[in-house]
């Protein structure tokens, strides 16, 4: 009988391994993406609404690489947390706040060209005869386009979708393209502007990757940021790397500020809110309030740290 035991506890501790993710689950989802983070509900997002100059608050560092959980959990939190800051400059100086309802790219008719359920309006704006828009079509790429005011006439100008429209001063439109599936990205800038038989785009130039956030400064230079680098340049090119790593804006959001007389770029980061002094090249994190770090269950961290583990589920801060 002695000898048996041994068999029996290792059936037990089969049996509960395969078992033990129903009774340690917790009623969060399994990918860090999915978790809920009450903390960051509308009665916190509330609490936090008025304007704070985020010159002020207080700077916090990113772990070093030799605290790999740490580390991972920092990135996690600027890659998944479903908060968004955005930036207003008045006479008063700079002020941040969160978005309670990030802007979306909308259109005042149904875009003529693709099933709604297989596409997603990326980029608009209004212009004198009509509008400009992009569009997603999942798996199967997008374009850029004009309509009129009602739709009823739609015309193609260019076979990537549109990310960004910036209004020129004289007119022209700047488009900032992009797509990126299964391992395979592509990006551009094109400058559209108004000939008599409609509207007409040049490319500007062609990039391997995906844009993920851009501003503009008064004088027409481009900041544009990719997963892992930020570049900068008239539209016309050329363009010259201003920051490489996986420390800046990556693709965690568009909303970008540029502060011209502080020489500094704004964009948020999930709980955090990023600036790097174009002066020094200084990159910087600040952190309004502690409670912000607070949203965080054990659970969700597991569930970074697991993903940290499988290589297929890699992401750009």
């Amino acid at each position: 009988m002695a000898r048996r035991w041994p068999c029996v506890r290792w059936w037990a501790a089969l049996l509960m391994a395969a078992c033990s993710p129903l009774w340690a689950a917790e009623p969060d989802a399994d990918e860090p993406g999915d978790f809920p983070f009450p903390t960051l509900q509308q009665e916190h997002r509330n609490a936090l609404s008025s304007c704070a100059d985020p010159y002020t608050w207080p700077v916090v560092q990113r772990p070093a690489p030799s605290q790999t959980r740490e580390r991972r959990l920092w990135d996690a939190r600027k890659s998944y947390t479903p908060l968004d800051w955005e930036f207003n400059a008045s006479a008063q100086g700079l002020c941040a706040r969160p978005l309670t309802h990030p802007p979306e790219a909308s259109l005042p008719f149904a875009p003529p060209n693709g099933a709604a359920a297989l596409t997603t309006t990326t980029a608009t704006l209004q212009v004198a005869d009509g509008w400009l828009y992009g569009r997603l079509m999942h798996y199967v790429g997008g374009g850029l386009y004009w309509a009129d005011a009602q739709g009823g006439q739609a015309r193609r100008l260019v076979d990537e979708p549109a990310l960004g429209l910036l209004l020129q001063p004289r007119g022209d439109v700047l488009a900032l393209t992009g797509f990126a599936h299964l391992g395979s990205a592509e990006g551009g800038l094109w400058k559209l502007h108004k000939a008599d038989a409609g509207w007409r785009a040049v490319r500007l130039n062609r990039w391997p990757e995906r844009p993920c956030a851009w501003t503009q400064a008064r004088d027409g230079t481009l900041f544009v940021s990719f997963p892992t680098q930020l570049v900068v340049g008239p539209p016309q090119g050329p363009f010259r790397t201003l920051w490489e790593g996986d420390e800046g804006m990556g693709c965690r959001t568009r909303q970008v500020h540029l502060d011209e007389g502080r020489q500094t770029l704004w964009w948020s980061a999930g709980p955090f809110v990023g600036a790097l002094d174009l002066q020094n090249l200084a990159l910087r994190h600040h952190l309004r309030s502690e409670a912000l770090l607070q949203a965080y269950s054990p659970a969700w961290e597991r569930a970074v740290l697991r993903e940290a583990h499988n290589p297929a589920h890699e992401h750009h801060p």
